[in-house]
């Protein structure tokens, strides 16, 4: 079954679109939210640990995702939309079919970050440096098939956009509005199987 990312450095609204896709029917999981997920564990120990004191020290800790729940996923017949970033990002890559990358300015990012009420993470001026720094560092999914999102435009068209790009996702869009009894993931799966055997797989460049 299709599984798809969608990541982002801090402030570029995973969170946002993450909820947008779930309003409109896709199974979509926020990771960075997910407390099962997402783990804070000691870079040099390697080992889980609780979560921090604030301001969070990424030169000691950082987040990843728990391996045996990402796997379970991973493997799991439904198909969705994983919406995250964590320190062992890398290694899943490969898995996804497809995957979105969302892009702001840093100007745009700071902006959403001090005005989040929900989450914390960044508005301290040490962790917002981490962002910063993180930000111009080389990102890990550029290596792969990726398509590239303005995440400055409305969270609306965003998800239309990623919607539009895949065959398999504007079916299931048009049939969950037609029939919004059905079980979401069935009618996943049977748009996606139309879709594939319709159409060529897409390779997104």
């Amino acid at each position: 079954m299709p599984l798809f990312l969608i990541t982002g450095h801090s402030g570029t609204g995973k969170s946002t679109l993450a909820a947008e896709l779930s309003r409109r029917g896709f199974l979509t999981i926020d990771a960075d939210l997910d407390q099962t997920l997402m783990q804070w564990r000691c870079l040099k120990t390697k080992k889980a640990i609780s979560i921090p004191e604030r301001p969070f020290d990424f030169s000691k800790h950082q987040t990843f995702w728990n391996e045996e729940i990402m796997e379970r996923w991973l493997r799991s017949p439904k198909p969705r939309f994983i919406c995250g970033i964590s320190g062992n990002i890398e290694t899943y890559l490969p898995r996804f079919e497809n995957i979105f990358v969302l892009e702001a300015s840093e100007a745009t990012a700071r902006g959403r970050i001090l005005s989040r009420a929900d989450n914390l993470f960044g508005k301290d001026a040490i962790e917002w440096q981490a962002i910063v720094s993180a930000r111009k560092k080389w990102n890990p999914w550029y290596t792969h098939r990726h398509t590239v999102l303005n995440a400055e435009s409305p969270v609306e068209d965003l998800a239309g956009q990623i919607i539009e790009t895949l065959p398999s996702l504007a079916r299931f869009d048009a049939y969950f509005r037609r029939t919004k009894s059905a079980p979401r993931a069935f009618a996943f799966l049977a748009a996606h199987v139309a879709a594939t055997i319709a159409e060529p797989a897409l390779c997104l460049t």
